[in-house]
């Protein structure tokens, strides 16, 4: 009986609220044992802080009445692990505050589009431990020398901070000429103050000769980092495997919700309230974390554009997560309503008729006595695993609380957000659809909840599986409750157990308005359970579960449903109307063609198109390690990989063009700057030392050879004259002459061991290799009496780049405008996608076949690629945590690969169901023969079109927002033909695709030529308008925008036509540009290379065409 609670209900409900109290009290006295929480005193109030902040700023003569303040809380949280790892909480409790200052009110006041703020920090005990005046580069002062700006950040210390000078030890020190006067930057420890290496710092920095920086922090020894990455890495890694599971999940969830759209199974209505719910607690969660996006405010962009653009976030934030769970819900809900059907509709719970059922009752009480439960399971799990040996920081929950305008908000989202999203994937989805495949339905509970719990293993608990097999035992009874009672009760307990953990602190604040709050949004799940009792106590009567039950909404399946009896209609033959090429037609075409070729005639240069690949990749490293052995270094000693690098300055390079020609750029870039290099790295495995060896990509000559060593390692301790001479020295070992540059940078770092230097010198004043306000410069790094590193570079002046980098609220605007008609399209893609599933049969074998080749492709790829797999191998790592990252990062693409092909075809198919057979008709010999003709043309007309098009940006290159270069891709894979094939084959399969849904859309959506242009022009205004600094980029971006979508028409409407092979080849034909790239170099190798995926691509034609069924009449 259903309608009454019976003896057994009270007995379920007594051992409910037992259970609850027990836990409780267990729960509440052992919590801050497991779960230590940092003690901080909140003696000064955000408002207090700012006070005391702008007291200071005013007795240093700063007027602030013209400046926007922002605020909030914040820590340095490696230095709180740190102390933690090394003291114990105890022990980190008892240093913070004395001496180190680690919690935090940050205050900061800037004004837009100026460089010029001020930044005050102040603890929340009330010291100023923090103080940054950031001024322009080009600001007028006084060039002290070392000695006087020293003295006068010492004079600041005791005066200003009451700092004993008596109690600190010098560090180091380093200067900055700047255009109009010298900084110095003085360092000190404390003395007699060291954790494990580990040291307290205080920082002067002296602008001229007025204090513009103050600043005290925890120097954490590198070495203790590098241990502690390796030790974080493997919580990582184990999460990155378990994500490859719940990615593994989502393919699944993404093959289920297609076949139920076909099936007419998906309950929209329940998938977008949930999704619509989603979408509004995150639009909300990022309005109300304006106050802490606010303090990172850029001043390069107006207040307006900031505005805009934390607007557009929220919105696109809000819109993927709903879309994410609209999409969990209906993959989910299926499966949870067929293989439960005993059970209540998920979209039923929560209306009124299920809120008076006796399920919802009992389910909701259980799910509250499992919150319960599983606050004192969490709590005795980690104090036993405390007194294991098993370490887990403190938390600081504050942030939340002292952050943001309405602190409960974020207790709903981290409420609702995890509770659906883990549920319906890890639950209500994952486990019957792991019974169907495994047979046993304790197998898949097992599966889906060690799956779920490694999930968390990126948390920092330590051992890194102490997380996973906490939360994974906590998945297995979950799981058991999933099948004994259904989804309610985990949904209640999960919202409520991550409410309440986020709600904690605002529940033992002192603030009425907190608590309630907090209280009300913890405890949600009480109030549908108080209406669920008022009503059974006034009707005196629980509602009949039938309607509501999962059975009573159980569609046939399609094939259920159809008359077997009746015979199947066949599809019609599909005939498609062709109107071949006329031989006059062709003439003409290639007449023009070849008259274009006449563009060639015209010469111009374009930036670094005179660099060139000479040197194979086995060829640079034999002559990296000849340099290497010449340096007295043991090459067998090292692990090695090599690698082909470009580094043009963009930026540098934008600037000389608005000033003088392309010439100019490839003068520096030919002498005394390199645009791309070999570089080949020695390593070993877990230690951060290494070489990184840097030839000339055309002679083998060296260029530079960077030194990394340690914090630890021994050397000498020069003073700066003495390593200025080996700086020195160093410049002459590389041809750079001394004489013509000016030291402007100097600073030294004491090591434990070793002092190291870093000198950086500029080029004089009317050096050729200064172009106006950018220059010139070189940096030497010396390593205790050894060189450690050269690097040569452009520096632009800082008022250029910011100018450049300059947003206003009409960019952001109109760069949200393409964010949005991007979405839109998307989304209406997809919608077609759906519509055509609901209403004809999909045929996915195919489409997931071609998949299958794309992936294969993509991993043959990445194996090509092994050359230079250690490229960005980080030395923090074991060698066997790197590898699993890299094959996860290879299983993700492939598999995000056969996700896109099958979607883009997949969305090809429901805008032209018949273009498998509209290709296969294509081998017909008019087809074939214009397919090869008109991309024959094509491609010859690009060439004059491109040569043309760079001609004339050369002639306006000081208008063009992004000059570009020429330089050659990278070389060093085991093929270098091997990638130019693979994205050929990519284009094949993209271009139709992308060129059937624009027509589509001119078609079917436009349909009229004056829309067509209407819709172009506004787009290239829009996307033109964007990207521009000034007019003259605007005009160039728009009429180069103009000028390429003309040139694109032409080819489709002359060339290319209705004509699907034309597209497939002339998206194959794209590989031909590494033939050219491969066949311009001097290196016979990638001749043969050249010659080889010529080959290639003419074998794909001729197998694509002789592997096409017949064609229909």
């Amino acid at each position: 009986m259903e309608s009454k609670l019976e003896r057994r209900d009270l007995g379920f409900i007594g051992i409910c609220l037992l259970v609850t109290v027990v836990c409780l009290i267990i729960g509440v006295h052992y919590f801050y044992r497991a779960f230590p929480e940092a003690s901080i005193d909140f003696r000064v109030t955000r408002e207090q802080a700012q006070t005391q902040a702008t007291d200071f700023l005013a007795t240093r003569g700063f007027d602030l009445s013209q400046y926007r303040h922002s605020a909030i809380f914040r820590h340095d949280d490696q230095t709180k692990t740190f102390l933690e790892r090394q003291l114990g909480l105890e022990g980190a409790t008892q240093t913070i505050g004395n001496p180190v200052q680690l919690w935090r009110w940050h205050n900061r006041w800037v004004r837009e589009l100026e460089k010029e703020e001020f930044q005050v920090d102040i603890t929340t005990t009330g010291q100023l431990v923090g103080f940054s005046h950031l001024i322009e580069e080009e600001a007028p002062g006084a060039s002290l020398n070392e000695s006087a700006a020293r003295a006068l950040a010492e004079d600041f210390l005791a005066t200003a901070l009451a700092r004993d000078l008596s109690a600190l030890e010098f560090v180091e020190a380093q200067s900055s000429e700047r255009p109009e006067r010298i900084d110095h930057t003085f360092t000190w420890k404390l003395r007699d103050f060291e954790i494990s290496e580990g040291t307290y710092r205080y920082d002067v920095t002296v602008q001229g000769d007025t204090i513009g920086g103050f600043g005290e922090y925890l120097k954490v020894p590198e070495a203790w980092q590098r241990d502690f990455k390796d030790i974080r890495s493997r919580n990582d890694t184990t999460g990155m495997i378990a994500a490859l599971f719940m990615l593994l999940t989502m393919l699944a969830m993404l093959a289920v919700f297609f076949g139920r759209i076909r099936a007419q199974d998906i309950r929209w209505r329940t998938a977008l309230v949930f999704g619509g719910i989603a979408a509004v607690l995150n639009l909300l969660a990022e309005l109300n974390n304006f106050p802490v996006t606010q303090f990172y405010y850029a001043t390069t962009d107006t207040y307006g554009s900031f505005l805009t653009q934390q607007l557009l976030f929220g919105l696109l934030t809000a819109l993927g997560q709903g879309i994410f769970i609209f999409f969990l819900t209906a993959a989910a809900e299926p499966l949870y309503r067929r293989h439960y059907q005993g059970q209540i509709q998920l979209g039923a719970q929560f209306t009124p008729q299920g809120m008076r059922t006796k399920r919802f009752l009992l389910g909701t009480i259980l799910g509250l006595a499992l919150t319960a439960f599983f606050f004192a399971y969490q709590t005795i799990f980690y104090v036993v695993a405390d007194r294991l040996g098993a370490w887990s920081p403190a938390q600081i929950p504050y942030s939340e609380m002292v952050n943001t305008y309405i602190p409960w908000i974020v207790v709903l989202l981290i409420g609702f957000m995890p509770a659906v999203s883990e549920e319906f994937m890890s639950r209500a989805f994952s486990i019957p659809f792991l019974h169907k495949y495994l047979k046993s339905r304790w197998a898949a509970v097992v599966l889906s909840a060690i799956i779920w719990g490694f999930a968390h293993a990126g948390y920092p608990q330590q051992p890194f599986w102490i997380r996973g097999v906490e939360v994974g035992i906590a998945g297995i009874i979950i799981g058991y409750i999933f099948l004994r009672f259904g989804l309610l009760a985990p949904l209640v307990w999960h919202y409520t157990v991550d409410a309440l953990y986020t709600a904690l602190i605002l529940l033992r604040s002192s603030n009425d308005y907190f608590v309630v709050s907090a209280a009300l949004s913890a405890g949600l799940m009480l109030v549908p359970l108080a209406v669920a009792i008022v009503l059974y106590v006034r009707q005196r009567r629980f509602a009949d579960p039938a309607p509501l039950l999962n059975e009573r909404d159980i569609p046939p399946e399609p094939e259920e449903a159809a008359d077997k009896t009746a015979p199947a209609a066949a599809d019609p033959v599909p005939t498609f109307t062709y109107i071949p090429l006329t031989p006059r037609r062709i003439t003409i075409s290639a007449a023009v063609v070849l008259a274009s070729l006449g563009v060639f005639a015209i010469d111009y240069e374009q930036p670094l198109d005179f660099v060139a690949v000479e040197m194979t990749r086995s060829a640079a490293e034999a002559r990296a390690i000849l340099h290497f052995e010449e340096a007295g270094a043991d090459p067998a000693a090292w692990e090695i990989v090599t690698f082909y690098h470009n580094q043009p300055n963009n930026a540098a390079i934008k600037y000389i063009l608005e000033r003088e020609a392309v010439t100019t750029v490839n003068r520096l870039y030919s002498s005394d700057l390199l645009a791309s290099l070999w570089i080949t790295r020695f390593f070993r495995y877990g230690e951060k030392e290494e070489y990184q060896v840097a030839i000339h990509p055309e002679t083998g000559a060296l260029y530079s050879m960077r030194h990394l060593l340690p914090e630890e390692t021994a050397g000498a301790d020069l003073d700066e004259k003495s390593a200025r001479a080996i700086a020195v020295e160093y410049l002459r070992a590389f041809a750079i002459d001394p004489d013509l540059l000016d030291l402007k940078e100097s600073s030294s770092e004491r090591h434990p061991a070793r002092r190291d230097h870093r000198f950086v010198f500029e080029a004089r004043e009317g050096d050729s290799r200064n172009i106006d306000e950018l220059r010139y410069r070189v940096r030497i790094d010396i390593a205790g009496d050894k060189p450690a590193n050269i690097l040569r570079s452009l520096k632009v002046p800082e008022a250029w780049q910011r100018e450049r980098d300059e947003s206003t609220a009409l960019k952001t605007t109109l760069f949200g405008l393409i964010i949005a008609l991007v979405v839109g399209i998307g989304l209406h893609g997809c919608w077609l996608l759906i519509s055509h599933i609901r209403n004809r049969e999909m045929h996915w074998a195919p489409l997931v076949k071609i998949a299958g080749v794309g992936i294969a492709l993509f991993l043959l790829n990445y194996l090509n690629d092994l050359t230079t797999f250690e490229r960005g191998y980080d030395t923090q790592l074991t060698q066997s945590i790197f590898t699993i990252m890299q094959l996860f990062g290879a299983i993700a693409g492939g598999l995000g690969i056969g996700v896109v092909v099958v979607a883009g075809l997949a969305l090809a198919t429901s805008l032209y169901p018949h273009w498998p057979d509209r290709l296969r008709a294509a081998r017909r010999v008019p087809e074939l023969r214009d397919a090869l003709v008109g991309v024959v043309l094509l491609l010859i007309a690009s060439e004059s079109w491109g040569h043309l098009r760079g001609w004339i940006d050369a002639q306006f290159i000081t208008y063009n927002p992004s000059p570009g270069n020429a330089l050659p891709l990278a070389p060093d894979s085991y093929l270098p033909l091997w990638g130019g094939l693979t994205a050929g084959l990519a284009m094949a399969a993209m271009v139709p695709i992308l060129a059937g849904f624009v027509l589509y859309y001119g078609r079917q959506v436009l349909k009229k030529p004056r829309y067509w242009i209407l819709a172009g022009t506004a787009i290239g205004l829009i996307s033109s308008g964007s990207s521009a600094v000034h007019l003259g980029e605007f005009y160039f971006a728009f009429f180069s925008f103009i000028a390429t979508m003309a040139f694109a028409a032409v080819g489709v409407v002359a060339f290319l036509r209705n004509n699907l092979l034309a597209y497939v080849l002339f998206g194959l034909s794209t590989s031909l540009q590494s033939v050219k790239d491969l066949a311009q170099t001097s290196v016979p190798a990638f001749h043969l290379q050249a010659i080889a995926l010529s080959v290639l691509v003419l074998l794909v034609i001729f197998y694509l065409w002789r592997r096409a069924p017949s064609a229909p009449p």
